[in-house]
């Protein structure tokens, strides 16, 4: 098991306190998940929100996008308008 480091603290800590998410390329606990990559409900940074949408706008995974953006069943993003798919 891999620790973050919790810089309020200063401590080494599994998993990251609440409101914070675990972020791999510089182990520590963030409140925003770097560009690329989304809060998830595992507490993780992730790549791809996999089942739910990708929300580029705070960084998180969504079950629903918000207001005016579409959820793309497809690509799993968050969308300013639907792509026309051959």
């Amino acid at each position: 098991m891999s620790q973050f480091q919790y810089v309020l603290s200063r401590m080494c800590v599994y998993p990251c306190p609440t409101g914070y998410y675990m972020e791999n390329f510089t182990r520590n606990c963030v409140t925003r998940c770097p560009n690329l990559t989304y809060a998830h409900n595992s507490g993780y940074c992730v790549a791809n929100c996999s089942t739910k949408f990708a929300y580029d706008g705070t960084n998180t995974c969504e079950t629903m996008c918000p207001e005016p953006y579409f959820a793309d069943p497809t690509t799993y993003l968050c969308l300013f308008s639907c792509p026309n798919y051959p």
